[in-house]
């Protein structure tokens, strides 16, 4: 009966046009394929999976091979075998065509576009009504899907020609976009900044990772707000995960690793909203354990279903018809998630550490391991129960203040229905808020009827401080079972404080602000004897920032990140830890915090350029001192010239000696001129036990001056080697590796300048 109604769900889906899937199990969990027809086989084991999508590329080039003929033969057959199964399609509209263009990935001329977009509506009108999701490429950010190299405005080009047209040929058309390889922030907003979220009905990402896959919840949430930032008349736009999986043959990885995250994966994606979430890939492709591409599948070579193609079944088994809920309060590395039809309850269970026993409701024991279990919930959990009978549901992660606060207020909505065949009493109650005050529409406690639903909203102020996040705390206590969530918002037109060391004489503030706004503040430094009053005002109308100082207008070095003020030499800093705040009348907008900063020396004298990673890999690279760099807010700088081929390398710039550090440091600066190469930055530093740390700097997605930090007192950051038998960082530390440059394991010729070393405290 259960296989029947999963099925039944999903044709009810393809019936709904325009829509994204439903949020009901397994409505939303889809598979990538490359074949086209009607193989009943391969059909029918995707249907007997649990899946109830299907991705396949629509390509341009097999669809058009004489100019203005498109041939959907091939396509017409696999959507009309998916309809058969209740399986619902979604087509990637992407790929050149040498009809009209020079490049196979590219699409770069006027009438290369519009013959694109021509070929786009053709699509959309073939299969209006049959409940198609397009997706508009695959990957565009990544070198091998556009030629000769990504560019946010080709790609945005695209898109503002082809997606219209899709639109206008199936006015119920559901369309997703800019399906990136990884959750590529950089790139999004550069398409955000451009119109795509006007364009589309969900922006779809390709998560890929070699980590855990619940580790995808912090990039979800940082995606949340840069949509919020770009579309605050619709801050919530679905998020799709459009593409995602993990090779069996991966280091540390094999069929029963495999299994276990897919399962994990489309979990977490389920209890992070995502209405969509495709696995790749449907079949392996080869026999060589040497090439990790060709074991993705759920199936193997020879048509046996692997660990991960059992996983699904178990999940759409036990949760078909079903929905989440919430996640349950447990420790950090256990995952308790509720899922409910409203009449039944079942929890999926495991944890990303080490497995160990619990007991979830008395008389019920099991042990956690990261292999989800599947637990009806029966009536006698009644703790459980209360506690999955409400949900928080923020308006928007993202919030706005200063001149544009009207836009994204900070608002909780509070759900009650009672699950129990009696009446319950509710009471709700705020017991903390930071960084903000608000209030609940109706505190005060109520009775509620079995079945019957209540809702609630909490509303705030606008944050008087712009440099970090705000917070509501909520206790909810059904029948006399209270427990508490965390809602957590993060500014979208943030302003960030950092102090600086300048040179020998000088220090100096870096401000990001938002230039489209204006702002006429103070800048202090602190301790308060300094009277380092500055002026700082913002110009929207030029885009520009000045800072006064006693009628004397101070230099403003213009960086990536922001601008960097320098302080006249006659402020005394040296001596002592100092910090800076920012002020807006007699709100407090931003605090950088006190900062003590030791110089590091990095120089061709005090390093050397180390050649790292597989040693198969070619690479060559050169280390030079730089005097006075243009733009940059130092007098000297040290610049690396790398050219790596593909595969795993990296070079590290390292003292000849470990270089010793007092104290307990929190952080390592440097000012970074980016390429945009993509590749990342980290540093290392040993402990006194010998246990070498790896922070990281963050990835080379930007150009021109910024200052990174990596974090040194954060004992959850990967090491390797020396003793470890204590918790936590054992000091005194030493620099092992100022700097690392990782390739992303594609071959890159490039430069990348470093300038201002410093240990901050």
């Amino acid at each position: 009966m259960r296989t029947w109604l999963v099925v039944l769900l999903g044709l009810t889906a393809i019936c709904q046009a325009a829509m994204l899937p439903s949020a009901t199990v397994p409505d939303g969990l889809g598979i990538n394929i490359h074949f086209t027809g009607e193989p009943a086989r391969d059909l029918d084991l995707i249907q007997a999976g649990g899946f109830r999508l299907v991705r396949m590329d629509l390509s341009w080039e097999a669809v058009e091979r004489t100019r203005g003929v498109y041939t959907f033969d091939a396509y017409d057959q696999l959507t009309a075998g998916l309809k058969k199964r209740g399986i619902r399609p979604i087509f990637g509209l992407q790929y050149g065509n040498k009809l009209y263009e020079q490049q196979e990935y590219a699409v770069a001329t006027d009438a290369g576009r519009q013959a694109f977009a021509r070929f786009a509506a053709a699509a959309a009108a073939r299969y209006r009504g049959q409940g198609v999701i397009w997706e508009l490429w695959n990957e565009p950010n990544f070198d091998n899907f556009w030629k000769p190299k990504p560019s946010v405005d080709a790609y945005m080009q695209l898109a503002k020609v082809a997606l219209p047209a899709v639109r206008a040929a199936d006015p119920t058309a559901t369309i997703i976009a800019p399906a990136l390889a990884t959750i590529d922030l950089p790139f999004l907003e550069g398409c955000c900044k451009q119109g795509l979220l006007e364009l589309v009905d969900a922006v779809s990402v390709h998560p890929y990772r070699q980590t855990m896959p619940e580790t995808v919840e912090e990039d979800i949430q940082r995606l949340r707000v840069l949509i919020a930032r770009y579309a605050p008349d619709k801050p919530n736009l679905p998020i799709v995960d459009g593409e995602w999986g993990y090779s069996a043959v991966w280091a540390g990885f094999n069929e029963a690793r495999q299994g276990q995250y897919m399962a994990r994966q489309m979990l977490t994606n389920l209890s992070l909203g995502l209405p969509l979430s495709i696995w790749y890939d449907w079949h392996d492709k080869g026999l060589n354990p040497s090439d990790p591409e060709l074991y993705f599948g759920v199936i193997s070579i020879d048509y046996q279903p692997k660990p991960n193609y059992l996983a699904l079944q178990r999940l759409t088994l036990a949760l078909g018809g079903m929905h989440f809920v919430k996640r349950l309060v447990s420790s950090p590395e256990d995952y308790l998630l509720l899922f409910s039809d409203n009449t039944h309850w079942t929890l999926a269970a495991w944890t990303t550490g080490a497995a160990h026993p619990t007991t979830l409701w008395p008389g019920q024991f099991l042990t956690l391991s990261g292999d989800p279990l599947y637990l009806s919930v029966p009536a006698t959990a009644k703790e459980m129960r209360a506690e999955g009978a409400w949900t928080a549901t923020p308006a928007s992660f993202g919030i706005t203040s200063g001149t544009h606060a009207t836009r994204l207020a900070p608002a909780v909505t509070v759900r009650v229905r009672n699950p129990f065949h009696r009446a319950v009493a509710v009471k709700i109650d705020i017991p903390a808020q930071e960084n903000l005050v608000g209030r609940l529409s109706d505190a005060a406690p109520f009775v509620l009827q079995p079945g019957a639903t209540a809702l609630r909203q909490w509303s705030a102020g606008y944050p008087p401080r712009r440099d970090r996040d705000a917070a509501v705390t909520l206790a909810v206590s059904v029948d006399g079972v209270t427990r508490r969530q965390t809602v957590r918002f993060q500014p979208v037109n943030p302003v960030v404080l950092h102090t600086v060391d300048m040179d020998a004489r000088h220090m100096g503030v870096q401000v990001a602000i938002p230039t489209d706004e204006p702002f006429d503040g103070v800048l202090m430094m602190y301790p308060d004897a300094q009277k380092t009053a500055v002026r700082l005002q913002v110009h929207p109308a030029t885009r520009e920032i000045t800072a006064t100082y006693k009628d004397r207008v101070l230099p403003c070095i213009h960086t990536n990140g922001g601008v960097v003020v320098s302080f006249p030499e006659e402020v005394d800093w040296a001596h002592q830890p100092v910090g800076f705040t920012l002020s807006e009348g007699a709100a407090l907008v931003a605090d950088s915090g006190t900062a003590h900063m030791r110089p590091l020396e990095v120089t061709t004298k005090t390093a050397t350029a180390l050649n790292d990673g597989d040693g198969n890999v070619r690479a060559t690279f050169t280390l030079e001192d730089l005097q006075s760099p243009p733009e940059a807010p130092v007098t000297t700088a040290i610049r690396l010239n790398y050219d790596f081929a593909d595969g795993w390398k990296f070079v590290r710039i390292a003292p000849p000696a470990l270089v010793p550090l007092d104290g307990k440091p929190r952080a390592i600066g440097v000012w970074v001129y980016g390429n945009q190469s993509l590749g990342y930055m980290c540093t290392r530093v040993t402990d006194a036990t010998g246990r070498i740390y790896q922070p990281v700097f963050g990835q080379l997605d930007f150009t021109g001056w910024r200052f990174l930090t990596a974090p040194l007192d954060d004992p959850t950051v990967y090491h390797w080697g020396g003793v470890d038998t204590t918790t936590g960082i054992t000091y005194p530390l030493s620099v092992n590796t100022f700097v690392c440059v990782d390739s992303t394991k594609k071959a890159v010729k490039d430069t990348v300048t470093f300038a201002g070393f410093q240990v901050m405290y």
